[in-house]
C-alpha cells in the first residue's frame, strides 16, 4: 500500500511532468511555425506528437518510476491517450452546444481529461500489473 508521503510525491512529480509537458507543447509550437515556417496545424499536430511521447517517457521514468517493459506500458498509455482525445471531442460536440462558450467547453475539457489521465495513468497505465 503506497502511503500519504508516497502519495503526495506522485502527485508533485505529476504536477511538475504535466507543467513542463505543457510548457514544451507551446515552445514547440512556437519553434516549428517560426523556426521551420510550418502551419498553425501542423505545429501543433507535432507538437502534440512531441509532447505526447515526453510526457510518457516522464511519466514512465520521473513521475512513477515505473521497472515495467515498455511495450505493455506504452500500449496502455497510447490506449489512455487515444480515450482522451476521444473524450475530449466528444465533450466539446455535447458541451458547446449548451455552453456557446468556447473558453468554457475548453476550461471543462481540460479538467475532465487531466482528472481521466491522473486516474488511469495512477490506477491502471503505470500501476505494477499482476503477473498472469
Amino acid at each position: 500500500m503506497i502511503s500519504f508521503r508516497q502519495n503526495r510525491a506522485v502527485l508533485f512529480r505529476y504536477f511538475v511532468t504535466g507543467t513542463t509537458t505543457a510548457f514544451l507543447y507551446f515552445v514547440c509550437g512556437m519553434v516549428l511555425m517560426q523556426s521551420f515556417h510550418w502551419s498553425p496545424a501542423e505545429a501543433a499536430t507535432g507538437s502534440f506528437v512531441a509532447v505526447v511521447l515526453f510526457n510518457y517517457a516522464m511519466h514512465f521514468y520521473f513521475t512513477f518510476r515505473s521497472d515495467e517493459g515498455h511495450l505493455p506500458v506504452l500500449s496502455r498509455f497510447l490506449a489512455m491517450t487515444a480515450g482522451g482525445i476521444l473524450l475530449n471531442w466528444w465533450l466539446a460536440e455535447t458541451l458547446y452546444p449548451l455552453l456557446q462558450s468556447l473558453l468554457a467547453v475548453q476550461f471543462i475539457c481540460a479538467v475532465v481529461v487531466l482528472v481521466w489521465n491522473l486516474v488511469l495513468n495512477w490506477v491502471w497505465v503505470f500501476a505494477k500489473q499482476e503477473k498472469a
